[in-house]
């Protein structure tokens, strides 16, 4: 069973946004293709209208996994948008035939009946003009399938946060105990352009739970934000979002998570899977939780 269905299987309590979502055949890297969505807002039992947005993701499979959304194309856009351009960044990966795009729905409002749906996923398409390689992190069978909570992610950082994982490459692998490789990592990916991971807690420093820091200040590499600055110019390629209706920028700092079924703003995202650097390489580094739904379902 492949790893699509199994985030699947693990979203089905929440339902899947849209009827349909579907793309090109083949889609070339760094110019525009068009989404088409399919809604029932027409309808009277309508489900997508009672989402007010959905956030557009690319979906990849790196050797040895399955498929993943693991970085958003379009953050925000109106529920009724039937047609969107996109834009997928060369850099996100080689060119090959098994990439998708996904979407999920949510609201803002935290008085809504529902905060998000579940993904739903389009046909495959060969991208071409990928210059993306596949890290030894993103392939590695004891790691996640994701370098981090694609919510956090736009495309055009996607390479930036996968040098940030490779350069601490395998310290930094959710299994590990070397706690300042993880939290080098994590503080390189959230100095990537246009990423919005929270900021560091410090209480996050506090391992075993004893109430003070097991990670000392001096061996935190001081050159994470150099190395996130350089890999993200080189990653030069930039994601973007127009729509035939109504859309906001994409770079809009909302965030929602299929997988934890709330939405915040980024300023209140809570800390990944408990208070500690343990937590964060299998939490937010590895794909917002998700690992842990499906672990316990196989």
């Amino acid at each position: 069973m492949s790893l699509k269905t199994l985030t699947i299987l693990g979203l089905a309590a929440a339902a899947r946004a849209f009827d349909s979502i579907s793309v090109p055949p083949t889609v070339e890297a760094d110019k525009e293709t068009t989404l088409t969505i399919r809604n029932d807002i027409g309808s009277s039992n309508s489900f997508d209208a009672g989402f007010a947005y959905f956030r557009v993701f690319l979906t990849i499979s790196p050797p040895g996994w399955g498929y993943n959304p693991v970085c958003w194309l379009v953050n925000q856009t109106s529920i009724d948008t039937t047609s969107l351009k996109v834009t997928i960044p060369a850099s996100v990966g080689p060119d090959a035939s098994n990439y998708t795009l996904s979407v999920f729905e949510y609201n803002t409002d935290p008085n809504a009946e529902s905060s998000s749906s579940g993904f739903q996923y389009t046909n495959d398409f060969t991208l071409i003009g990928g210059t993306g390689v596949f890290s030894a992190y993103e392939t590695d069978p004891t790691g996640p399938w994701s370098l981090g909570p694609e919510d956090h992610i736009p495309c055009s950082a996607y390479d930036c946060v996968r040098q940030c994982q490779q350069k601490y490459y395998p310290d930094d692998l959710p299994s590990s105990t070397d706690y300042v490789a993880i939290k080098n990592a994590y503080l390189c990916s959230a100095s990537c352009d246009g990423t919005t991971y929270p900021a560091w807690d410090p209480s996050w420093d506090d391992v075993d739970g004893d109430g003070k820091s097991d990670i000392s200040s001096s061996a935190v590499s001081e050159t994470a934000k150099t190395t996130a600055t350089g890999a993200s110019t080189a990653a030069a390629a930039t994601a973007s979002g127009s729509s035939s209706s109504s859309s906001s920028n994409s770079s809009s700092k909302t965030t929602a998570t299929a997988s934890s079924a709330s939405t915040t703003s980024t300023s209140q995202v809570p800390p990944p899977n408990g208070a500690s650097v343990s937590a964060v390489s299998t939490g937010v580094l590895a794909a917002a939780g998700l690992v842990a739904g499906i672990a316990a379902m196989l």
